[in-house]
């Protein structure tokens, strides 16, 4: 085995085996059911019986005994967003409950639900909706390549066998190079295969990368852009009616897609809750949708694109930071690659920016820390972009310009004590600005009932006491699903489960407890200062804008919202007096094998959820 791990080309063979290995996967398993069943192809479905009890439309659909892959159907009615339904087939004796979901009508009202059972009647209970009509029912059982479950099949493969790789062979990979790699496989797969909008936010975001891609890098109230003018309804509804339920509506809704970018431009205004955001966060994703326009791309693709140049920016950055320092690499690398942030990574969120940076903030304090070079005023600047760069998109983490106090005093070239206080001073005056910019353009885009910022404030500020109540109230309320949310929630796309939290938050404390990072007692509460004051301050911009007056919780926190103070929370608990006597080479196996094996049960989560 060392042999081969060791072979100067096993790369490139490692590649072509898990193509050819993914392509005959889904050409024979991906096909069983289509080898295995009398029926194939596709039929129309015209025995169908009608009921209506209580407002509810029970619609029986005989099959006479088929394997069902899918069934399809057009939805015939007018001004619904989306049909609340059960889904049952029938066995030998009863039916059985399949599905129980909100049915959202896909492209040109066309909907697709997965059966995958032999079964020769399905009842259809829509509630509440008794005028509801269904046109061309078709069920099929077809042979047919899933493109998209032989991409991600060929990547689970192959970072199996990269893997195995690694442990037989003598020669062990860079950890930032392996890192860049990695990140950047595993985060196109959750790009390409995470649907339109179902990252938090994503169609808010999406507005921002897409003026940015324009030059229109400040988003006036009032700014009228060149839009496709097909496109309005798509970005304004979060859940848009392209949504795939099956491989077969993913395929078919992309031409669909497709044209409407192709519909003739035209300038309107379409708003965006991410207004106040700076234009930073938005660089990259608007640099790939400005490259498929220039090349002109179809807008299924430019869209794409500005989810991969997102996860190009991240990977680069967190690999730099990996590259920079020694002592916390490990623990950078391992933070790096929870499945929530690396999912995040492949959307048009502005928390992209905002995680990325905040590791290399890590990195980059600690690379100062370690190195023998004397910090001046160019180590100094360089230090305050990459700070200030972490909480220009999310103004709350400004307090991460607290981590230059962990810099030694003899590593400065200038006066130690200044040089730390003009970077924290700078960090204020930032936050500062980030606030006015943000207020100038409306911090809550709509009208809350019972919400008013300047009662708020006046309410905390009379009454510090209970504010301080409502904080802690709030987690100890919150805390288990927050922490949980942070480590295994995908937006709207599901949930890890249980043992895969538990295995992250092993992993998470192995690297931990296994560095060689040795902190003081100073150096724990200058952190232990960052996280309280982060987590306090996102609290309180979420409890000013998005909660009434005197809300005894801060509702709207999400678990993503933790991610920047989660290494940092980790560290506190690193001692020398609490070590795992484990060899390097081994802790980095370990870490590799658990986060490789959580982020690809994530894909195929996924996968399964909207291409089966």
């Amino acid at each position: 085995m060392k042999k081969i791990a060791n072979y100067k080309y096993i790369t490139i063979i490692l590649i072509l085996v898990a193509c050819l290995s993914s392509f005959l996967f889904e050409v024979t398993f991906g096909n069983y059911h289509y080898y295995h069943n009398e029926f194939k192809g596709e039929e129309k479905i015209s025995n169908i019986d009608n009921q209506v009890i209580d407002n509810n439309l029970i619609m029986l659909i005989k099959t006479d005994k088929k394997y069902l892959h899918e069934l399809s159907f057009k939805v015939n009615i007018a001004n619904i967003n989306n049909i609340d339904y059960e889904l049952y087939y029938k066995d030998e004796n009863d039916f059985l409950k399949l599905s129980d979901n909100i049915l959202y009508p896909k492209y040109d009202r066309i909907v697709a639900l997965p059966i995958h059972k032999e079964t020769n009647e399905i009842k259809l209970l829509f509630k509440d909706c008794s005028s509801l009509k269904l046109d061309n029912i078709l069920v099929t059982n077809n042979f047919q390549i899933n493109y998209l479950r032989v991409f991600i099949v060929s990547v689970i493969i192959y970072l199996i066998l990269d893997l195995i790789k690694i442990i037989f062979s003598d020669k062990k990979p860079k950890l930032y190079l392996y890192y860049l790699k990695v990140a950047l496989l595993i985060g196109i797969s959750f790009a390409i295969l995470t649907p339109l909008f179902y990252p938090y936010d994503e169609n808010q975001h999406l507005i921002r990368s897409y003026n940015n891609s324009y030059g229109n890098f400040i988003l006036q109230n009032n700014d009228i852009q060149k839009w496709p003018n097909k496109l309005g309804n798509l970005i304004s509804d979060r859940f848009n009616f392209i949504i795939p339920s099956t491989y077969t509506t993913y395929k078919n809704s992309m031409p669909y897609l497709n044209d409407l970018g192709k519909s003739e431009e035209a300038s309107f205004k379409i708003s965006s809750t991410a207004g106040p955001y700076l234009f930073v966060a938005y660089l990259a994703s608007g640099l790939g949708m400005f490259l498929g326009r220039l090349f002109n791309l179809s807008f299924s693709i430019i869209f794409y694109l500005g989810r991969i140049f997102n996860v190009i920016l991240y990977a680069l950055i967190v690999s730099l930071a990996i590259k920079l320092c020694k002592k916390t690499s490990k623990l950078i690398f391992a933070f790096g690659l929870i499945p929530p942030v690396i999912f995040q990574s492949g959307s048009y969120s502005a928390d992209v920016f905002t995680n990325a940076f905040c590791l290399l903030s890590f990195g980059l304090t600690f690379h100062y820390i370690e190195s023998n070079k004397k910090i001046g005023i160019k180590e100094l600047l360089v230090l305050l972009l990459v700070y200030s760069f972490t909480y220009l998109s999310k103004i709350a983490y400004f307090p991460i310009t607290l981590l230059i106090w962990l810099i030694p005093k003899e590593k400065f070239k200038t006066n130690s004590l200044w040089s730390k206080i003009l970077v924290s001073l700078s960090g204020i005056v930032l936050f500062g600005f980030g606030t006015i910019y943000a207020s100038k353009f409306g911090i809550v885009q709509y009208s809350l009932p019972g919400v008013d910022v300047k009662l708020q404030m006046l309410n905390i500020l009379k009454n510090p006491f209970n504010y301080l109540y409502v904080i802690i109230n709030t987690f100890q309320t919150m805390l288990i699903p927050l922490i949980s949310a942070s480590l295994g929630q995908l937006a709207y796309c599901g949930n890890l489960g249980d043992v895969e939290i538990i295995l992250i938050i092993i992993g998470l404390i192995i690297v931990t407890l296994s560095n060689d990072l040795e902190l003081k007692y100073k150096d724990k509460i200058i952190i232990f200062i960052y996280v309280i004051c982060s987590i306090v301050a996102s609290l309180s911009a979420l409890y000013l804008s998005f909660n009434p007056v005197g809300a005894l919780t801060v509702d709207g926190f999400q678990g993503r919202y933790l991610f920047p103070v989660l290494m940092a929370t980790f560290m506190l608990f690193n001692s020398s007096k609490c070590q795992l006597k484990v060899q390097k080479e081994n802790v980095m196996e370990i870490i590799i094998s658990i986060f490789l094996l959580v982020n690809i049960h994530a894909i195929i989560i996924i996968l399964n959820n909207f291409y089966v």
